[in-house]
């Protein structure tokens, strides 16, 4: 008997794509502009890539993370890489021109003016 997958059972599994985490994202609103905070722990800020269009904000990156543990018998070394891409639609229409960014640590803040 031969089992075909589609390719939304593959991401609905428990395989290597549930290993590409996705960040934190919150979006608020302060008046005349919208505030994007993504929680990035780990992410290499020369790989982060930021697109904003007139209604969405797509976030992309990736980083490593080492993991060392030594006991009294044994000595552990671990590595691993993650990559991520969100689109996060928004509530309003904005300029997307007008978009600063800037990190507060591991937080990425991202200040875009309504159209």
């Amino acid at each position: 008997m031969r089992m075909w997958l589609s390719l939304l059972d593959l991401l609905r599994s428990e395989g290597p794509l549930q290993s590409l985490e996705r960040p934190g994202i919150q979006v608020e609103d302060d008046g005349s502009h919208l505030l994007l905070i993504a929680a990035l722990p780990g992410i290499d800020r020369s790989s982060l890539r930021l697109q904003v269009g007139e209604r969405s904000v797509s976030v992309s990156g990736w980083g490593t993370r080492e993991e060392r543990v030594e006991g009294p018998n044994f000595r552990r070394s671990t590595a691993s890489a993650r990559s991520f891409l969100q689109k996060v639609a928004l509530p309003v229409r904005v300029v997307p021109a007008g978009a600063r960014m800037a990190w507060e640590g591991d937080l990425l803040h991202v200040r875009i003016p309504k159209a």
